[in-house]
């Protein structure tokens, strides 16, 4: 069975992907931990807004996509959005059927738009040693979950205070 890097290729070669959206679907490859997962479902339903676009990571938790994830189970990269809404059914039926499950990057915006300074941040991560446990993007989820009211899932929340 033909791997992940050569199935790209042969898209690439038969015109099927461009070069540079197989290039960062390559380069995008991410694990999603089950807090993580929780966290974003916990994310959804506090109402944390999403806009979907290309180049976001879901969970199709209604098993909306037949095709086996390359991912982990029912995981997905967002590289065709309008195939994805199709889909589903449509913009509204996606973004109910799915869960948003943000990068990093991803993560920073929502809580920049939330009022978060990056100074706020910095000092939350050094002190929950979020960087050296390999967690920060555990904590940015946790930050967000706590910034737009839900439950916080975790004992030991900070202060968000900016």
């Amino acid at each position: 069975m033909p791997d992940r890097a050569e199935c790209l290729t042969r898209s690439v070669r038969d015109g099927r992907l461009e070069a540079a959206a197989a290039k960062l679907f390559l380069e995008s490859q991410m694990t999603f931990t089950d807090r993580m997962i929780e966290l974003a479902i916990a994310m959804k339903s506090a109402g944390v807004p999403w806009q979907p676009s290309a180049g976001h990571y879901v969970l199709d938790q209604d098993r909306v996509v037949q095709r086996a994830s390359p991912f982990q189970e029912h995981v997905y990269f967002v590289l065709n959005l309008p195939h994805f809404v199709k889909l589903a059914g449509g913009v509204d039926a996606f973004v109910d059927k799915m869960v948003w499950l943000p990068t990093w990057e991803q993560s920073r915006q929502v809580l920049r738009d939330a009022g978060m300074t990056d100074q706020c941040l910095q000092s939350i991560l050094l002190e929950k040693n979020s960087i050296a446990r390999q967690e920060e993007l555990v904590t940015l989820y946790e930050l967000i979950l706590d910034r737009f009211g839900g439950a916080s899932l975790s004992a030991d929340s900070p202060n968000l205070a900016v």
